[in-house]
């Protein structure tokens, strides 16, 4: 008891030490927790724009093989029950949507300049669903009508110098394995707000 009081008297026998050092404490405190908010943020931000930029909680495919070469060749990969996976996954209270989608790679050339790009088809009725962090910055969204329309994400317009009406010929690798080509018009430039993704990705029914 004699401790705990000679202490007491300690601390109010300077008060202004005493008061600058709970201040540092006070202030140390404050600071680890706004850093971890910030970690935890930051964390959550890029969880979220990577399921909200076409990823999904969960990728479904025929062979594990697809998420280490199907960019190259999907077609290898296509589910043949889709319907039946489909039913038995939205029949799960927690599942919202199940949204069929086709990744593959491809080159896209305007007059002038080419790259290799990364292609996103997915249903222009559902792509708000799987792609609710993309942003159209410039034109206007797919429609159900545009087959041979897309929208490009905007570092690979920059990069390709293309805009809004421009013609592009895309070319791909076709399901029997040969070369094919379709010219397609931009009606659209998008932004994901991630820039790995805005430097290669084209979206396209």
């Amino acid at each position: 008891m004699n401790i705990v009081i000679m202490a007491l008297k300690n601390v109010f026998r300077n008060k202004r030490r005493t008061m600058l050092t709970l201040l540092s404490i006070i202030a140390g405190i404050l600071t680890m927790v706004l850093f971890d908010g910030f970690v935890r943020y930051s964390l959550w931000g890029l969880q979220e724009s990577t399921i909200r930029n076409g990823y999904g909680h969960l990728q479904i495919s025929s062979s594990e093989e697809y998420f280490l070469t199907g960019s190259f060749d999907p077609f290898s990969y296509l589910l043949q029950n889709e319907q039946e996976v489909t039913e038995s996954l939205i029949a799960f209270p927690e599942v919202k949507a199940v949204i069929p989608e086709l990744m593959f790679s491809g080159t896209l050339a305007s007059m002038e300049k080419s790259g290799i790009v990364t292609i996103q088809a997915v249903s222009p009725d559902e792509s708000s669903a799987l792609l609710s962090f993309r942003s159209i910055i410039a034109g206007r969204d797919l429609f159900p009508e545009d087959r041979y329309r897309v929208i490009l994400a905007k570092g690979v317009a920059k990069k390709i110098g293309a805009g809004i009406g421009d013609f592009m010929t895309m070319m791909a690798i076709t399901q029997g394995g040969g070369l094919n080509a379709v010219d397609v018009e931009v009606v659209g430039i998008a932004s994901t707000g991630l820039g790995e993704l805005d430097n290669i990705i084209v979206y396209m029914d």
